[in-house]
C-alpha cells in the first residue's frame, strides 16, 4: 500500500494543480449579494426628508423586500437557481449616512449621468465579506435615485465571488411610481430586474 502512495506522489508531482473553473453569467446558479446604497445619491431633500429613517432602516427594508418578494422572479428572469447571501452589502449600508442626500436637483445629478467609476465598482466587489466561497455573484449598486426626474439608476454587477473579478456589468435606470417612498423607489428596481436578459443579450445566460 506504502508503495502504491509513493508512486501516486512520484506521477503527480509533475503536473500543476488545475485552475479554478472561473464563473460565468452561464452558470446554474446565482448568488444574490444585495442593493447596495453606500455610495448613492439621493436627490432632493423634500423627498427625503427623514434622513432617520432611511438610514439604514429603509435600506434594511428595501433589500428585506427583495428578498421576500423578487427572488422567484429574479431565478425564473435569469433560469437560475438563486441563493443568498448579503451580510456583506448590509454592512456596507450600515455606514451610508444623510450626507448622501443631495439638497438640490443639478444638472450633474442628471439620471443618465453617474459619479461611480469602474474602479469604484471593483473596490466594492472586492471588498464584500461573503459566507459564499465561490460561484457567479449578482450585486445591484445602486447610482441615484432622482426624484425631479422620477427615475432610479443602478449598476448591474456580476462577479466571480472567488476571485472578485468583475464577470460583466451594466448601468441601466428606470421610472419609479407607486405609494410611499419604500414602494415608489422599489418599482425601479423591479423594472430593472425585468430587463436583464435585454440588457446582456439573452445568449450570454444559455448554457
Amino acid at each position: 500500500m506504502k508503495k502504491i502512495s509513493v508512486l501516486l506522489l512520484l506521477l503527480t508531482a509533475g503536473f500543476p494543480a488545475l485552475p479554478t473553473r472561473a464563473a460565468t453569467l452561464a452558470d446554474e446558479t446565482v448568488v444574490w449579494a444585495g442593493l447596495d446604497y453606500s455610495m448613492t445619491r439621493f436627490v432632493d431633500a423634500d423627498a427625503f426628508r427623514d434622513p432617520a429613517a432611511i438610514f439604514p432602516g429603509l435600506l434594511d427594508k428595501w433589500n428585506s423586500l427583495y428578498l421576500k418578494e423578487r427572488l422567484e422572479p429574479l431565478g425564473k428572469i435569469l433560469k437560475k437557481k438563486v441563493e443568498v447571501d448579503i451580510g456583506g452589502v448590509m454592512a456596507r449600508n450600515a455606514k451610508a449616512t444623510k450626507k448622501q442626500i443631495v439638497e438640490f436637483y443639478r444638472e450633474e445629478d442628471h439620471i443618465r449621468k453617474t459619479h461611480i467609476t469602474e474602479d469604484d465598482l471593483k473596490k466594492l466587489v472586492k471588498s464584500l465579506k461573503m459566507e459564499v466561497k465561490e460561484g457567479l455573484g449578482l450585486v445591484f449598486v445602486m447610482d441615484r435615485l432622482v426624484k425631479n426626474q422620477k427615475n432610479a439608476a443602478m449598476y448591474v454587477v456580476f462577479f466571480d465571488i472567488k476571485t472578485r473579478e468583475i464577470v460583466a456589468q451594466k448601468r441601466d435606470y428606470k421610472g419609479s411610481g407607486g405609494f410611499g417612498i419604500r414602494n415608489y423607489w422599489f418599482s425601479p428596481i423591479k423594472r430593472v430586474e425585468g430587463g436583464l436578459p435585454s440588457l446582456f443579450g439573452r445568449k450570454a445566460f444559455k448554457r
